[in-house]
Formats: C-alpha cells, structure tokens, sequence
C-alpha cells in the first residue's frame, strides 16, 4: 500500500511496527487480518499517526464488508470518515465513501449510495483522476438503473463510455461499462440494443483472456437470446459461459448458466436434461449455503416437473421453497410457489386446494403490484414536479431569443414526462385489469367447486338418507310387539325419534344442496334473479323480505346477476341466523350504468370488535370478492343495536368474454 506524509511521528520504530502489521493484514486470512489491523489502529493512535489509523480502519471496514458484516463495516467506515474533519487524504477519503458506497448497495440503500458516489466523483474530478471517475460514473449508473431512473443511468453509463474512449482507452474498464450499459438495455425491454452492446463488449475480450467478464457476458447474452426465442443460440452462449465458469471456480456465473440450460431445455420440452441441470443448480446452491439461489432451484426444479406431468414429485419441492421464501420474506417468489401449487393441486385433481392457493397467489399480486405501482407513483410525480419547477424557474428568467428557445425545449421536457406518466397509468390500468379478470377466474372457479359439491351432496348422503327413511317405514315391528304393550310404546317412540331425526337431516342435507347449487339464471331477468333469491329463502326460513325495486331497471349481464343473487342468499341467511329475520329488507336501485344494492335487517347489530371478528367470516370475504372481482365496491354498516346494513355497488355489464367463466 501506499503512504502519503501525514503527522510527525515521534518514534520511527513504533510507525514501522504499524505500517509492518498493515502491509501483513492485507495478505492474512479474514479473521488474522482483522487482530492485525485493531493492533495496527492501537500502535497508529499511540503514535498520534492519523494516516495509519485511516488506512487500517479502512482495511477493516472492507474486511468486514466482504465477510457480510454489513453494520459494523458501515460503522467503521463512519469512523474512517470522521478522522478526514482534522486530517485530509483526497484519495483515502474518496476509497472510504465508495467503501462505504458499496455497503448501502448492499443493504438496498440506493438512494444513499449514489449521494456517497456524488462525492467519490467530485474527490476524483479534483484530483483529475479518469479512472476513478469512470468507475464511479459506471457504480452510479448501476444504482439508477436498480431505481428505475433509466434516461439518468444511460446518462451516467454514456459519460464513462465517452471518458474511458477519449482518455483512458482502459479495455476491462470499457468492456464492465458496456455490459453495464446492455443490462440496463435489458431493464428497458430493449432486447436488440442489449445484444449490440454485449457483441461490443464480447470483441473487446477476444485477446484479453479473461474468463470473469466473457462468462458474465455469454450468460447473460443467452438470457436475451432466450427471451427473444432464439433457443438454440442461447444454448451455445450459455455452454460457453458454462465452460468459462468452471475453469476458473466461479460459481455464481456457473449456477446462472445451468439455470439458463435448463429454462431452455424445459422450453424444448427435453424434461429429463431440464431435470438433471436444475438437480445441478440445487446442489451447488446448497452446498453454497445460497437461500436465494436454493429458492429459485427448488421453484425451477418443480415447475420442470408440473411441466412434465409429474405433480407429486413438485409438492416437497414447492414446501420447501415456500418455507424458504416466508424466512426470507420474498413476496415473489412466494406467489410464484403459490402459482405452482395451484398448478400441482389442479394436476392431481384437488380442486379445493388449488383454489386455496390460487387465492393465496392472487392476493400477493395484488399486494406486490400495488406496492410497484405506489413506488413508480412516487417516483415519476417526484421527477415530474422537480422538472416542472424547474422548468417554471426557466420561463421567469427567459427573455432573449435564445431564452424562447430554451423555454419550447424546456416545454418539450414536461410533455415529454407527461406522456411518460400517462402511459405509467395505462399500465397500471391494464395491470388492475388483468387482476380483476384472476380475481373473476377464482369466483367462477369457486361456483363451480359449490355446483360439485351440491350434486355430491344430493347424489350421495341425500340418498342415503332417503334410503334409511324408507327401509324404517318398510320395518316397523309393531304387530310383533301387540301383545308386550310396554315394549310396544317404548320401541314406537323410539322409532319415531329415529324417524325425525334421520327426516330433519335429510332435510337440511337437501337445504345445503339447495344453497350451493346455483338456479339457472341465464333466461331470467335481474329482477326475476332477485325475485327467485327472496323467495327462495322465504319458503326455506318461513319468513318475509320486504322488497323495493327501482320502477325502471335495466337487465344485467350473467356475471353481475350471479354476484346479486350470491349477495341476497348470504345476507338474508346471516340476517336469519343473527337477527331472526326481523325487519329484513332489500333495496336495489340503477344509477345510470350502476347497481345499487342493499340488504338489510332491524336485528342487535355487532359491536365495532364482533364486527372486526364478522369481516374475517368466510361468507363476507367471499360477497367482498365477488363485488370487487367485477369492478364494484362493497360494504358493511352495523351498529349494536341498529341493524345491519350489507351494500354493494355493481356495474350494470361486464366483458362478454367473461360469461363463458360462469357456465
């Protein structure tokens, strides 16, 4: 290493203990190093030598850094830091803030990294050092692509290429821009450009020989090409990286290579090579001890054998990832599993469960989709406020012609953005659509496992049932029994106990059935829908509904007759249940292309925590579902002793296609 002059150093030998202990820690294994370097902080500080201090403590942050010690190396580079308010080493400090840097990347700290780099690149720009600056220049590229500020990460990536071209002409440096610069092409969905830039960099290598950066390139070139759907291109590229990685140990590139081989080989329906690569992958990760790698084997691994028919081979795997993924707290790759799992349950023909987990699936789309769009929000009306002001301070200065012209470009900008943030929108718009038509799936989905389970019930119990009722009709002893007269009216009440019994269960068997099979509704009108609920529960409880309908009121496609049809049985039956039919009512009324539904009762009502405990009932979670899988919003108004109150509004039509998920 090397030593600028800092302080006077009151005894030699001392400081050339320390500078001895440095230079020793820097070739000794991890743990060595650091008693080393805390003995060389201690002879530095006897010494009053504040540039052997800087220089040790800096050796440990990044020791610690790279043994993923993240907070005591953020610590220590803190204290590395402070020592630059008394003493100043232009380099040392620029090497501790992109130490430091490289940790808040770590940690997902992006925005404070890139304000670290801000200051690397100013040290390096007064110090006129073009290395330092192009490197920190490609470092603050990578961090605005992980942001998601693309214009500016060209931006930055596009600086370094220039600076490394005209004034370095540094190869390895270039060639880490370029490969920078096509995963951000990547990002940008531009697939061809990306390709380009890897070609580029590719021909930069032939000669260089280094096997690092030419399996980093081939790897993820055999990502594009697979994307593009050129399989057996990406097949050659990831062969090749997968040589280049095992020649030199480097397993990351390694598993990514063996992953890619197997997409590839599942998307050619080649299921045993698949298999055995992503067997591969699995056992590296685990013996890497990689949780985030050993997901992502596990989900592969098991998605090659849904692929393959194989759904009982999947279901270990798919536990195993899934436990994984709630440890680590992956929301994604925990949907993926849940998608998996419906997949796998669906195979063996467990309708139940696969509509369980397709709901588990949904509901982490729904949340992780909201959460991107929360921060794409944030961030573009961040950027387009920031430009705006900006762009208003300009229109207050501008007078010349020179000044107009700046103005139109400035005006350029804003639409420019503006059309950026509308077409932002429009994703989310057709992203929440594309929700909407999963959450329909489910409903429909669900109607149909209630028809099954409906014919099952009548088809199988039901019968059985009857058959015990008619078999004790046809059995009855009683002209045995004529002459034992005490015998006689103990095995009649008997009998006639049974007889109740089993006819009360058969009963209420048929009642259930009855519930869960849906009426044909296709012929008949919304308020002919409505009619057949109410009176549907009037001859099942023996109680009356008032009804109020709207004196001019627009048919209904089958999905929306459906949902007000499910509404009016649950709410009517809830009202029966908790507040003995009194006062039920039924109110539905057409707002222009809307519904507005309400059923309500005068029972007790719930107190505000039964009423928290009522959300949780699996039949209100499943009218909140229906009502939203159409575009509508639902409610629950209760208040102890006032009655109960379920409201829903509903759009009159729904997609035609939707239909056919309801037959």
């Amino acid at each position: 290493m090397m030593f600028q002059h800092g302080s006077q150093i009151s005894s030699p030998s001392q400081v050339s203990k320390a500078r001895a202990l440095l230079q020793k820690a820097s070739s000794a294994e991890a743990k060595e190093a650091l008693d080393l370097l805390k003995a060389t902080v201690q002879a530095a500080i006897q010494e009053s030598n504040t540039e052997v201090e800087a220089q040790a403590l800096l050796a440990q942050a990044k020791i610690l850094r790279d043994l993923g010690e993240l907070e005591p190396s953020l610590s220590m580079f803190a204290s590395v830091l402070g020592l630059f308010e008394t003493y100043q080493d232009e380099p040392l400090k620029a090497d501790a803030f992109n130490g430091r840097a490289s940790v808040y990347h770590l940690m997902g700290e992006y925005a404070l990294a890139q304000k670290d780099l801000k200051q690397v690149f100013q040290l390096a720009k007064s110090l006129d050092d073009k290395k330092r600056m192009a490197n920190c220049l490609i470092n603050i590229g990578i961090l605005q692509t992980k942001l998601a500020d693309y214009p500016q990460a060209l931006k930055s990536l596009s600086r370094a290429h220039k600076l490394i071209r005209e004034q370095l002409t540094d190869d390895l440096i270039e060639i880490q821009c370029l490969i920078n610069m096509a995963l951000l092409y990547e990002e940008i969905e531009e697939d061809h450009k990306a390709l380009e830039t890897y070609q580029e960099a590719l021909s930069k290598l032939q000669g260089l020989d280094n096997k690092q950066l030419e399996a980093i390139c081939r790897v993820n070139m055999g990502n594009v090409y697979k994307r593009l759907g050129h399989d057996q291109i990406a097949l050659e590229h990831y062969e090749e990286a997968l040589r280049l990685a095992e020649s030199i140990g480097f397993v990351k590139v390694e598993m990514a290579a063996l992953e890619g081989l197997g997409q590839v080989r599942s998307a050619l329906a080649e299921f045993p090579k698949a298999l055995q690569l992503y067997r591969l992958v699995l056992k590296k990760a685990q013996e890497m001890g990689d949780a985030e790698s050993e997901m992502d084997a596990l989900t592969q691994l098991a998605g090659a054998y849904l692929k393959a028919q194989d759904a009982e081979k999947a279901f270990d795997l798919l536990f195993a990832a899934l436990e994984l993924a709630s440890e680590s707290g992956r929301k994604k790759t925990t949907m993926q599993v849940h998608e998996l799992l419906a997949q796998a349950y669906e195979q063996v023909g467990q309708t139940s469960l696969a509509l369980k987990h397709f709901r588990d699936y949904h509901y982490l789309e729904k949340t992780l989709f909201n959460e991107e769009n929360d921060r794409k929000t944030r961030q573009l009306a961040l950027q387009f406020d920031l430009e705006r002001s900006q762009y208003e301070a300009d229109v207050y200065k501008l007078q010349t012609e020179l000044e107009r012209e700046a103005k139109e470009q400035a005006e350029a900008i804003v639409r420019e953005r503006t059309r950026e943030l509308e077409q932002s929108y429009a994703t989310i718009e057709k992203q929440r659509k594309g929700l909407m038509q999963a959450a329909r799936r489910s409903v429909a989905l669900n109607e149909r496992v209630l028809r099954r389970l409906s014919a099952e019930l009548h088809d199988g119990p039901a019968q059985d049932l009857g058959f015990v009722l008619l078999k004790l009709e046809a059995s009855d002893l009683s002209d045995l029994l004529t002459e034992q007269p005490e015998r006689l009216e103990r095995y009649q009440k008997e009998r006639q106990k049974i007889y109740q019994s089993v006819e009360r269960a058969l009963r209420d068997m048929r009642a259930v059935a009855s519930g869960m099979c849906l009426p044909e509704l296709g012929h008949l009108s919304l308020i002919d829908t409505v009619k057949r609920a109410l009176r549907r529960h009037e001859l099942r409880t023996e109680s009356k509904v008032r009804l109020e309908l709207s004196p001019e009121m627009s048919d209904a496609s089958l999905p929306v007759k459906i949902t007000v049809y499910r509404l009016i049985q649950e709410s009517l039956s809830n009202a029966y249940k908790h507040a003995a039919a009194k006062g039920q009512s039924i109110r539905l009324e057409q707002q222009e292309e809307l519904l507005y539904l309400e059923i309500s009762d005068e029972g007790p009502g719930f107190s505000q925590e039964a009423m928290l405990a009522e959300q949780e009932h699996l039949g209100l979670v499943g009218m909140r579902e229906r009502v939203e899988s159409l575009g509508g919003r639902f409610s629950l108004i209760s208040v102890l002793g006032q009655g109960t109150q379920v409201r829903a509004y509903l759009p009159l039509h729904t997609e035609p296609a939707l239909d056919a998920d309801y037959s």
